[in-house]
């Protein structure tokens, strides 16, 4: 188990500055300077990917940033690599900045501060950043796919450590884009693979709320009037079609529709929120398999009950996009699924050394490390390189985005709200001030868990609103606060709130009594039963 260490808080107060231009705003949103020491099994497993796999995985894959070093030589280096060879970076620095909130260490902050200078320096001149000849850039493959990647993971890097390099190449890589479609006769649709590429709508967006040029939306409007002969999101979503009815039901669809979230918050449009929720819905209602997965054979398929291959990246995709419906919507049942896919499908498709996921993690069967399921994305350099293995970190990493989030109560105030369970120790800045919120529990192998928040300023005398998640199964959950005898009632689903001036030595006791259920299967599984201890899915391991 991690020990749950005393943590030094660094407040940067340009951390997620919020943005100027957003005219409409979330219910709940990620607190910036979140800081979080995970125990029990959970903390284990990102103490081992961030050792074995996030530290290790540039120096023992050089190809992560070689592939851009060598895109100009003869023969075409393109012909060496998969055509989606440009993401690995992206998504690896993506999910090492997020476990860097999870797990702090001067090599963690070592290797990404290298990884940021490594895209700095393989950039060429007109900001392009990709694998691809100088005659091809931004015109084959799915080139455009891995600037999204890129941009949101060095986007990332800079709001959570303000590090200018990454803002300022992220920046330059857009700048690409926007003059390869401003000023050519080429749409972004031309180039093909049009379910991944138009994914550049949402990092387009991203860097707008930054602060960034006009042209950023500009070029964004362009990629959302093509998406109407390329998926059509926006019009489909707002007539309520089921995600798996639309031309592009691929799980890469699931990062283009995030974008329909960026332009309800830039415009205010809440038709953009109305598509972005039914399309929501549809996903989580008729696609997420009995582990928190999502996808059948890598796209949607109308059923969670077809025995095919559920993809890492599908459920990392699965879980970004529930972030996004708990920001928007503020409904606790959105980490509810947050709170499955995380111990059913991240936990099971990460090797418990953190070394290595898997590609499939099916619903009843066998688990393979990716780099042998898929080891034709494998090249000179990088062995161990795929789409998924630089992506499942993620799914841990991305606790930190839902794991305890800010909102406003039923009053219009100021509130905190806890939407993960498990032993930990977090300390972030709320109302100005530093806070320290810890559990100690087994959960969720014990059905309690006691928690205390104390503000670590000894002056601040305000009182405030704690909203606790009571998940949809756990039914008879009671909350004692101070060790009183007398129990508070709650109703599954929703939040149960407290609202009080929180002091050294205030505690609250929760209890979710974990109770036996099951799920009937269907289709391929017709006949057969899962069942659940609490959030946890029982299962054969082999």
């Amino acid at each position: 188990m991690i020990t749950l260490c005393v943590l030094i808080l660094a407040f940067e107060t340009h951390l997620f500055a919020e943005s100027t231009r957003d005219v409409a705003k979330d219910s709940l949103s990620s607190i910036p300077n979140l800081r979080i020491e995970l125990g029990g099994f959970i903390g284990r497993y990102v103490d081992a990917v961030v050792n074995n796999w996030s530290l290790r995985a540039p120096r023992a894959n050089p190809a992560l940033i070689s592939v851009f070093e060598l895109r100009d030589r003869k023969p075409d280096s393109d012909s060496y690599y998969v055509p989606w060879a440009g993401e690995f970076v992206g998504k690896h620095l993506l999910a090492s900045t997020l476990l860097a909130q999870l797990y702090s260490s001067p090599e963690q902050a070592q290797s990404l501060d290298a990884l940021t200078q490594a895209l700095v320096a393989v950039q060429d001149d007109d900001g392009y950043l990709g694998p691809f000849p100088f005659d091809k850039r931004l015109r084959v493959g799915w080139d455009l796919w891995g600037h999204y990647h890129a941009i949101i993971g060095l986007e990332e890097r800079f709001q959570r450590t303000g590090d200018e390099r990454a803002l300022t190449v992220a920046r330059r890589a857009a700048d690409c884009i926007c003059a390869k479609f401003q000023n050519d006769a080429l749409h972004p649709k031309d180039v093909g693979s049009d379910e991944m590429n138009l994914a550049a709508l949402a990092a387009l967006l991203r860097l707008y709320r930054l602060g960034g040029e006009e042209r950023y939306f500009q070029t964004a409007l362009l990629f959302l009037k093509d998406l109407e002969s390329c998926g059509d999101f926006y019009r489909l979503g707002l007539e309520g079609c089921d995600f798996f009815k639309t031309p592009r039901p691929r799980w890469e669809s699931l990062h283009t529709i995030m974008g329909l979230a960026e332009m309800r918050r830039l415009t205010g449009d809440d038709s953009y929120l109305v598509a972005f929720n039914n399309l929501y819905s549809s996903i989580r209602t008729r696609e997420i398999h009995n582990n928190g997965s999502f996808s059948c054979a890598e796209q949607a398929i109308v059923t969670p009950y077809k025995d095919g291959p559920i993809e890492t990246c599908c459920t990392v995709a699965w879980t970004a996009l529930s972030v996004e419906a708990l920001r928007l919507s503020g409904d606790s049942t959105c980490a509810d699924e947050l709170e499955k896919s995380l111990y059913n499908g991240i936990a099971a498709y990460t090797h418990p050394s953190g070394s290595w996921c898997a590609y499939n993690t099916p619903m009843n069967g066998r688990r393979e490390a990716s780099f042998h399921t898929i080891n034709f994305q494998s090249r000179p350099g990088q062995p161990e390189l795929n789409c998924c293995s630089v992506n499942g970190p993620r799914g841990f990493g991305e606790i930190v985005n839902w794991g305890i989030m800010q909102g406003v109560n039923a009053n219009g105030k100021s509130s905190l709200f806890v939407n993960y369970y498990g032993s930990m120790r977090a300390t972030f800045e709320f109302d100005g001030s530093p806070f320290e919120l810890v559990q100690k529990t087994n959960y969720p192998f014990s059905d309690e868990i006691e928690l205390t928040l104390k503000p670590l300023d000894p002056v601040y005398e305000k009182p405030i609103s704690l909203l606790l998640r009571v998940p949809q199964w756990a039914r008879g959950a009671e909350v004692f606060v101070n060790n009183s005898d007398q129990n508070q009632s709650t109703s599954p689903g929703g939040y149960f709130e407290i609202e009080r001036t929180w002091r050294e030595g205030d505690s609250v006791r929760i209890r979710f009594p974990l109770q036996l259920r099951y799920e009937s299967g269907d289709d391929d599984f017709y006949g057969r039963a899962s069942f659940y201890y609490g959030p946890i899915l029982l299962a054969y391991d082999q």
